[in-house]
């Protein structure tokens, strides 16, 4: 990722879609940023760079209900590392962006409800939400997210960015049961 003062290079930075910045999307939009976390305690099994052994696994379907469309988001986090520092417990902090105006209905992890704990937010004109997940070593973290789509099924399509740096995510994209996407999400895509 780069970033110049320099408006020229910047723009040339952003053409060539080096920037990281968040697009937009006139359909359907979505991105998952992490950022591994750190609790500054004394216990070593507390994974600094634990994020490099996190494999994650995307599941995301889009159907209809009462004439709107819902997406339905799952996360997989699989941590394939040790306690052995500077692996450990990943401690994550993750932002998922939606097309502004979507509306939360349910949020879970493994099973339980946290949505009171989900922060909800504008920002790049993408409504935001974000929340924390720790996943131990040998252990996997399922976050699952319901939101009303403020889209219209005309022309739908999906704009999904990889976050900078990762290496590539498993994705799996439906809509109304028929797999659009199965792969790895190693660069920003539209699916249709």
């Amino acid at each position: 990722m780069f970033y110049s003062n320099n408006s020229e290079i910047e723009d040339g930075i952003l053409a060539e879609n080096w920037g990281g910045e968040v697009q937009r999307a006139p359909s359907d939009y979505l991105t998952i940023n992490h950022t591994n976390l750190s609790d500054n305690s004394k216990d070593k099994s507390i994974g600094g760079k634990s994020s490099v052994s996190v494999n994650e696994g995307l599941n995301y379907k889009v159907t209809k209900d009462a004439g709107l469309l819902i997406g339905n988001l799952t996360i997989t986090r699989s941590h394939a590392g040790s306690s052995s520092w500077p692996d450990g417990t990943n401690f994550n902090w993750t932002r998922v962006l939606v097309p502004e105006g979507s509306l939360l209905k349910t949020a879970t992890m493994d099973g339980k409800d946290i949505s009171k704990e989900i922060t909800e937010d504008v920002e790049s004109g993408k409504t935001s939400f974000g929340f924390y997940t720790k996943t131990a070593p040998q252990t996997s973290t399922v976050v699952s997210l319901t939101y009303v789509l403020p889209i219209s099924e005309h022309n739908y399509f999906l704009l999904i960015q990889k976050q900078s740096g990762n290496l590539g995510d498993n994705l799996e994209v439906t809509k109304d049961n028929k797999v659009l996407f199965n792969g790895i999400l190693d660069t920003d895509k539209e699916i249709k």
